[in-house]
Order: structure tokens, then C-alpha cells, then sequence
């Protein structure tokens, strides 16, 4: 074959290379170039020189690596390798040099480096490959700042729960001096109060400090929980004796509003495996919030019941019950459901909180199911033989919202323990 004709084969076949990429280009977004198997840039699309600036005559026959940033060098040979080894495909995110035209005369062009995406399949003729490039540099800016945005809100929180647990450690030491003097003089060790008011003053002081001292531990509760910290240590224990402990705590605080409280824990639950104190914890809140917002007359019951592996109990009411609005802040730390009745009543909005932590720290999950002015009921499920591993942070408990109609009303699981 002649000088001539070989030269004229040559430019037949980078034009029908050309033609075939300018094909590809119309139906893919980006540029669109063949690589030959040394890494040497055959032909590129018209989309070439605006994307990187530079005349497509002075790209082809150059080799693609003069052009990727040198920290992604390493990632680039690895992709050609790839390909040149029989990969059906390749994808590689690289930084390509590319040229912006000057603002003024001074500064005829700029250099920048821009994120590509570059993608590779084998050409159709075995001559190489056929590779895209796509412009991702948004893309790229946008992942970068939410991963800043993420650090910024893990810090954040991180902050918010070092303050608390430094603010609740320092706040336990004086309190705990003001409930064991003001417990001391109510008992008149050191000699009788003369006067009523005294012993009237002494008791507010008392109960103030108590009250402050249940808020700061539900402080540190939650600060635990959410830093990963609080301690499960599972064991085996009656659970009927945890609602009959938690039955005969919570009584008096009942009787005092006029509200019934009653048990129904199945005869077939004995001992289950888990930290007994979050247990004995997630009882009382629930219990606690149940009789603070149901008004006299009402009911709150105490159900359990083995379904599966699985340990089902709940704590229902007759009371206000909670809009659907209302719902979706429930389990977040200090939110309450705000309303003319529930702005009159104590509380931080912790108690949920909590409960939601520990029952997920358990691989428990926890339900809500209420209606305005009918009632609530909380369930919670945690597997019978403890949780999966001890000691480790899990994430906090699904809660599924929603208003109930006919399921607000329990089963019976056995007679109802009483207290008025």
C-alpha cells in the first residue's frame, strides 16, 4: 500500500471514529472522546472545546493524564488498567485541567481544574475505548457542603451534650445538700420547728429540690443516651414484680387526682432479659405522664403480654389525648405538646424522650396510638432474651404515629390489680 492510500485509510478511519462519537454525543450529556489503549486521546466531540478551552486538533493524539489533576494520577491509571484488563465498564471522579478565557488583556487565560466523571466502555471496533466526561463539579461543591454542614450540626450536638452533662454534674452537688438539710430539718433532728409556716417553707424547699433533681438526671439520661454512653447492662428479672414495684409507686400520685390505676400482665411472663433499671425507668414515665394529664375519673392501665420472642406492654389512658399535629414532636428532647391543659402541668418533655432512647437501646421499638379528648396508648415491644449486644449505642426507638379509633381500647389479659 502506497504513502498516499495509507494516509487516506488513516483519515477514513478517524472520521468514521469521529462520526461515531458525534453520534454517542447526541444521546449522552458531556464530552464524548475515543482513549486508545495507551492512554492517547484519539478524537473528541464538538462539546470539547467549550467544556475544557482548549481546540480539539490540540487534545487529540495527547495523553489524557497530562490533563488530571495530580493527586487523582493514582485513581486515573487505576481506571485505564481496569479497562485495559477487560472491564466491561469503568467510572472514575476526576479533577481535568482546564482553560478559561481572561477577563482582561493582561490575563489572556486562566487554568482551572474542573470534577469530571469520566465513564468507559470498550469500543465497538476493539480500538480502544469510548469515554464520557460529565461536568460534576456542582454536584461535587453540593456533597462537600453537606458534609461541612453535617460536621457543624455533629459538633453542635456534640456541645449541646457536653454543656448539659457539665451543667447537670454541677447542679447535683448543691442540690443534693438542699434536699439531705431541708430533709433534716423536717424531721426535727436538731430540735422542733416553733412555727407552721417554718415547717411549711422547709417542705416547699424539699419538694423544689427533688423536683430539680429528677430534671437534671433526666438531663444526664438523655445526654447518655445521645452520646452513646448510657450503660445497658442486661440480666434476667421478674417483670411482673417491675409493674407491681412501679403499680405501688405511682399509686398515691393516682389517688391523689381521682384516677384509677389497674395492672393486666399476662400469668405467662416471667422473667425477662434486660437492664432492669431502664425497664423499671420506662414505666415510670409512661406512667407518670399518663396520670398528669388524665383528669379525675379517669383510667390508666398497665398491659403486658409475650407475643412471639417479643415482650409487648403498654401503658393507656383516658385522657386528653393528643392531636395529630402534635405527634410528629413527640420523643424529642424538651418538646411538649403545647394546649391550655398541659401549660398548667410541670414537665421538661424529657420523660419520652428518655423512654424513646431506652427502649431503642433494648432494639425495641415504641408505638403511639391517641385521640383528642378519648385517650393515649403507648406500646412498646423489646425481645424477651435481652438486647442483640449490650453496651452499645443503638439508634433510638422508631416511633409510629397515628390517631386510633377501635385499638385504643386494650385486651384483657387477666384481672385488673386496682388502686384508687
Amino acid at each position: 500500500m502506497t504513502r498516499t492510500a495509507s494516509a487516506l485509510a488513516a483519515r477514513a478511519m478517524a472520521a468514521r471514529r469521529d462520526d461515531r462519537v458525534a453520534d454517542l454525543e447526541s444521546a449522552v450529556e458531556g464530552v464524548v472522546f475515543s482513549l486508545g489503549t495507551n492512554g492517547l486521546i484519539g478524537s473528541l466531540s464538538s462539546k470539547a472545546q467549550d467544556q475544557f478551552g482548549i481546540a480539539r486538533n490540540l487534545l487529540i493524539g495527547t495523553p489524557l493524564l497530562d490533563r488530571v489533576h495530580v493527586s487523582d494520577r493514582v485513581q486515573f491509571l487505576g481506571f485505564l488498567a481496569d479497562m485495559k484488563n477487560g472491564a466491561p465498564s469503568a467510572v472514575v471522579e476526576v479533577k481535568l485541567r482546564c482553560v478559561a478565557p481572561g477577563e482582561t488583556l493582561k490575563h489572556a487565560h486562566s487554568v482551572r481544574f474542573v470534577s469530571y466523571r469520566l465513564s468507559a466502555v470498550p469500543h465497538s471496533q476493539g480500538e480502544g475505548f469510548v469515554v464520557v466526561a460529565t461536568d460534576i463539579s456542582q454536584a461535587v461543591a453540593d456533597r462537600n457542603a453537606l458534609a461541612i454542614a453535617r460536621r457543624e450540626v455533629e459538633t453542635a450536638e456534640i456541645t449541646k451534650g457536653r454543656f448539659l452533662a457539665s451543667v447537670s454534674h454541677e447542679l447535683r452537688t448543691p442540690l443534693n445538700s438542699i434536699i439531705g438539710f431541708s430533709d433534716i430539718l423536717l424531721q426535727e433532728i436538731c430540735g422542733k420547728l416553733p412555727d407552721g409556716r417554718q415547717r411549711e417553707y422547709v417542705e416547699l424547699v424539699h419538694r423544689s429540690g427533688n423536683h430539680l433533681l429528677s430534671v437534671v438526671n433526666a438531663i444526664l439520661d438523655v445526654s447518655k443516651i445521645e452520646a452513646g454512653t448510657y450503660p445497658i447492662v442486661a440480666e434476667s428479672f421478674a417483670f411482673k414484680e417491675a409493674v407491681t414495684m412501679v403499680h405501688d409507686m405511682m399509686a398515691h400520685q393516682a389517688a391523689q387526682k381521682g384516677v384509677t390505676l389497674c395492672d393486666r400482665v399476662s400469668p405467662r411472663i416471667g422473667n425477662v432479659v434486660a437492664d432492669s433499671r431502664a425497664i423499671h425507668q420506662v414505666l415510670i414515665n409512661l406512667v407518670s405522664n399518663a396520670v398528669k394529664f388524665t383528669e379525675a375519673g379517669g383510667v390508666v392501665t398497665i398491659d403486658a403480654l409475650i407475643e412471639d420472642d417479643m415482650l409487648a406492654f403498654s401503658v393507656s389512658d383516658t385522657g386528653i389525648g393528643i392531636a395529630e399535629a402534635d405527634l410528629l414532636t413527640l420523643g424529642q428532647p424538651f418538646r411538649q405538646v403545647q394546649n391550655d391543659y398541659t401549660r398548667s402541668h410541670e414537665g421538661t418533655g424529657l420523660g419520652l424522650a428518655t423512654v424513646k432512647g431506652l427502649v431503642g437501646l433494648h432494639d425495641g421499638d415504641l408505638r403511639i396510638k391517641s385521640v383528642p379528648g378519648q385517650g393515649t396508648v403507648v406500646d412498646v415491644r423489646i425481645p424477651l432474651n435481652g438486647p442483640a449486644s449490650e453496651c452499645v449505642q443503638e439508634e433510638p426507638a422508631n416511633i409510629v404515629e397515628f390517631n386510633a379509633t377501635s385499638e385504643m381500647k386494650g385486651g384483657s389479659h387477666g384481672e385488673a390489680r386496682k388502686s384508687a
